[in-house]
């Protein structure tokens, strides 16, 4: 009796699933489901239809018309001004969406003035702001200021100090002239370091020879083992040096 009564409930539930993946499968179901994924901006999911409707003919166009539909909802203008206020590049889905177009647009040429441009060329960055470039005023502001800035002088100033100059300049029509700068500082830079630690070490070999000297005439075991410590000492401190001066001759021309 037991298997009867759950062979029974088993049969029902096969034909309610059956059931409901006919529903699911009209044309105004899939609309409806097409609709809601793209009014909520979810992923394209007409792949997950087809297979349940076993590519039932005329579903695609369905589901696509009614889901571009939701995604025109989805894609508003305050998405668009939204987007832009927080420095992201345009969502492709929404590109379908002239609202939204307008609105990323608009705010992003609140954001993108010319006295950021301005800013920005100063601090010799490609841009804090990588999507202003997409504003005319902004770019042609800041590749102006960017060449002023971007000069033989100031790639020389900053190659000096040894600094990196990451992705400085790279925007600018000087970048060549910078590069150049920026190379003979880092040479220049690098080669006064190592006459410094030339010297440093001509320094250590004068107080090394005394040492020796010490170490050879010690007879107390005690300050025979603290005069080998300072020698070993000193004798690491000039290798240390030695390898230093080699690799700063990388940057040497």
């Amino acid at each position: 009796m037991a298997f009867k009564i759950l062979f029974y409930f088993l049969s029902l539930a096969l034909i309610s699933c059956s059931n409901i993946s006919k529903v699911d499968c009209q044309k105004s179901s899939v609309a409806a489901s097409a609709l809601r994924d793209g009014s909520e901006g979810t992923a394209n999911r007409f792949n997950r239809v087809k297979k349940k409707c076993s590519d039932k003919p005329g579903l695609e166009s369905i589901y696509k018309e009614s889901y571009n539909k939701g995604l025109l909802n989805f894609c508003s203008y305050a998405r668009g001004e939204e987007q832009a206020h927080l420095g992201l590049e345009k969502e492709f889905a929404c590109t379908i969406s002239p609202k939204y177009k307008e609105g990323y647009l608009q705010k992003l040429e609140s954001i993108c003035d010319s006295q950021k441009a301005k800013v920005d060329a100063r601090k010799l960055l490609n841009s804090d702001n990588r999507i202003c470039l997409l504003v005319p005023k902004y770019k042609n502001s800041y590749i102006y200021h960017l060449k002023k800035q971007c000069s033989y002088k100031k790639g020389y100033s900053i190659g000096s100090l040894k600094k990196d100059i990451a992705q400085n300049c790279k925007d600018s029509p000087s970048f060549a002239n910078f590069k150049k700068g920026y190379s003979a500082g880092l040479s220049n830079g690098y080669q006064l370091e190592n006459n410094n630690l030339q010297k440093s070490i001509i320094k250590l070999q004068k107080k090394r020879k005394p040492l020796q000297l010490e170490l050879a005439k010690s007879t107390k075991p005690d300050e025979f083992q603290k005069k080998k410590i300072e020698l070993n000492v000193l004798e690491s401190k000039i290798l240390e040096f030695e390898h230093q001066i080699e690799k700063n001759k990388r940057f040497i021309d």
